[in-house]
């Protein structure tokens, strides 16, 4: 049986719109690559609340518990593999607390005329949309020292159908995860540098 054209055309411009789909990271945040592994022996027992949200322009709406769970698991993972940690638990507890905030304040409306012009054009013109993820982190030592931290860096994704041969290894999903992952490394590092945690080997 064969498909209505409309059918057809509508395939054509989902494939087109994933293939020549590709992000890149903005760098505002110098990149930390692999962690130096911190001394085990004088590594801090922590306490954790993480929260997170967006605010494309329309006010903050907090992210879905599986966003959540998703984000919780990037931070206390990357934290762990610093070796600065000998427990982390969420909750507030005695030690080291941290309280975190991770914020999607990118353009909605950029987002959506970027996504409408690619599809009108099918990724022949290119446009592009930009999300920046800005993490606040207070810090309070066992002692009762309070330190704030914050952290900007966002990625910009290209809709343009040349882009379909290097997609594939720059998803949006990727490189978004990859930019989170860079702040809770640069945080390890401004702490440490803070003395909040011992330094590294």
């Amino acid at each position: 049986m064969k498909k209505p054209i409309h059918l057809l055309l509508s395939s054509a411009l989902v494939i087109l719109m994933g293939s020549g789909c590709a992000a890149f990271p903005k760098h505002a945040v110098p990149e930390v690559g692999q962690q130096t592994k911190a001394d085990g022996s004088r590594a801090e027992k922590a306490s954790y609340q993480l929260t997170g949200g967006a605010n494309l322009g329309a006010g903050r709406s907090e992210f879905s518990p599986q966003i959540r769970q998703q984000l919780t698991k990037e931070f206390v993972d990357t934290l762990k593999e610093s070796g600065s940690f000998a427990t982390l638990r969420e909750g507030k507890d005695k030690g080291l607390h941290i309280d975190a905030d991770i914020l999607n304040h990118g353009s909605g409306a950029a987002a959506a005329g970027a996504g409408f012009l690619g599809g009108l054009t099918l990724c022949t013109i290119p446009c592009w949309a930009t999300d920046w993820y800005k993490m606040k982190a207070d810090v309070t030592t066992a002692q009762g020292l309070t330190k704030t931290y914050v952290l900007d860096d966002g990625l910009t994704t290209v809709f343009w159908l040349p882009l379909a041969v290097i997609a594939p290894f720059h998803t949006p999903e990727k490189v978004s995860e990859d930019v989170r992952k860079n702040l809770y490394k640069t945080l390890v590092q401004q702490m440490r540098k803070d003395g909040v945690l011992a330094p590294a080997k």
